[in-house]
C-alpha cells in the first residue's frame, strides 16, 4: 500500500475518533463525508477488522479501534514533530499568504496575531499566485477557490462577496450611489478590471449577469495586475472597481471609498486556509484557524456594503 494513502486513512481515522462521527471528521479535514467514509473502509479492509459502529449521526470506535487509537496518536505526533526538527521550525508557523491578505488582513492586527498564537510564533511569505506555493517554504497558506485538494487539508474562512465602489468624489462626479442602476454603471463612470489571465475572482462580467446585465466586449477596458493596484487606482478616482467586502471594511467605514451598487455573493467560492495533513493536530495551525475565523467573522457580514441590497449567485463557475 502507497505511503500516502496509509497516513490519509490513519489521519482520517484520529479526526473521526475526535469528531465522534463522520460528518464531524469531514467538517475538521475539508473533505466530504463520503470521502470520510471510503477511508474508514479502506482502512477496515486492510486490518480486517471493523473499527466504528454507526448509530445514526454518530459512530463509536470498537473495541479494535480503542486498541489502535493510542498508536496512531503517537506515531502522528512524532511524525508533526519530526517535520518540525527537520524544517527547524518547531516553534514557528510560515504562513503563505497575497499582498491584499497581508495588507488587510494581517498587518492591522499583527499584535492581535502574535497573542493568539503563543506560544507559537507566525512568519508570513508573500506569494502572488498559487503557482508560487510549489517553490517557497510553507507550512499553511491562504488561498482563493473552491478548497478541494486531494493532497491537502482546507477549511473555508469568507466566502466571495464583492461590491462595486469608487471615492466619493468620483462617485459624486457621476451621480453614483448604493442604490445606483446597474445599466448605468455600464454606460457611464470607467471600470476598472483585475487581469482575468492571472485572478480567478469574480470579475465584471460575472457581476453584471448577475444582477441581470450583459456586458459586451471592451476593448478600451483598462486591466490591473493585482488587487492592491486596483484598490490605489480607485482610491485616485479613476474608476469603479469590485471590491471584496472583507477586504474593505476600513476603507468604507472611513470613507475612503464608497458602495455604488449591489453587493453579488458567490457562497461556492471563496478564501480558504490550507494545511498538509501531516500539521493536522499542529496546536498552532488550530491557533490560526480559530483566530482568523473570530477575527474574519467580525468583518463577515456585508452589513453597509450591501445596502443596495446582496444577490447570492451559486453554482457558476464562470
Amino acid at each position: 500500500m502507497h505511503a500516502i494513502g496509509k497516513l490519509d486513512r490513519l489521519v482520517v481515522f484520529d479526526a473521526v475518533l475526535r469528531a465522534g462521527s463522520l460528518t464531524g471528521a469531514a467538517m475538521m479535514l475539508g473533505v466530504t463525508q463520503p470521502a470520510v467514509s471510503r477511508q474508514i473502509s479502506l482502512l477496515e479492509d486492510e486490518l480486517q477488522t471493523p473499527l466504528f459502529v454507526r448509530e445514526n449521526s454518530r459512530v463509536s470506535p470498537t473495541p479494535s479501534a480503542i486498541a489502535l487509537a493510542p498508536f496512531v496518536d503517537e506515531g502522528l505526533r512524532r511524525f508533526e514533530e519530526g517535520l518540525a526538527d527537520i524544517h527547524g521550525r518547531a516553534d514557528v508557523l510560515t504562513l503563505a499568504v497575497q499582498p491584499a491578505i497581508a495588507e488587510s488582513w494581517f498587518a492591522p492586527r499583527m499584535i492581535e496575531l502574535r497573542e493568539a498564537m503563543a506560544p507559537t510564533s507566525i512568519r508570513l511569505l508573500i506569494f502572488e499566485r498559487d503557482d508560487d506555493l510549489v517553490t517557497i517554504g510553507h507550512d499553511v497558506s491562504i488561498r482563493f477557490g473552491s478548497g478541494s485538494g486531494r493532497h491537502h487539508r482546507s477549511s473555508r474562512l469568507v466566502a466571495e462577496s464583492v461590491v462595486p465602489v469608487a471615492s466619493p468624489q468620483f462617485a459624486e462626479q457621476y451621480a453614483l450611489g448604493f442604490d445606483t442602476d446597474p445599466q448605468v454603471l455600464l454606460n457611464g463612470p470607467r471600470l476598472l478590471h483585475l487581469d482575468p489571465m492571472r485572478w480567478r475572482w469574480m470579475d465584471w462580467r460575472t457581476w453584471f449577469s448577475a444582477v441581470g446585465v450583459d456586458l459586451e466586449d471592451d476593448d478600451g477596458e483598462i486591466i490591473h495586475p493585482n488587487y492592491g493596484i486596483l484598490i490605489q487606482q480607485a482610491l485616485a478616482g479613476r474608476g469603479v472597481v469590485l471590491g471584496w467586502h472583507t477586504l474593505l471594511g476600513d476603507l468604507v467605514g472611513q470613507g475612503q471609498l464608497v458602495p455604488v451598487g449591489p453587493a453579488v455573493r458567490r457562497p461556492e467560492l471563496g478564501y480558504h486556509i490550507v494545511w498538509p495533513p501531516g500539521l493536522a493536530r499542529h496546536p498552532g495551525v488550530e491557533r490560526l484557524r480559530r483566530w482568523l475565523s473570530e477575527t474574519i467573522g467580525q468583518a463577515g457580514d456585508l452589513g453597509q456594503l450591501g445596502r443596495g441590497g446582496i444577490i447570492d449567485l451559486s453554482g457558476s463557475d464562470r
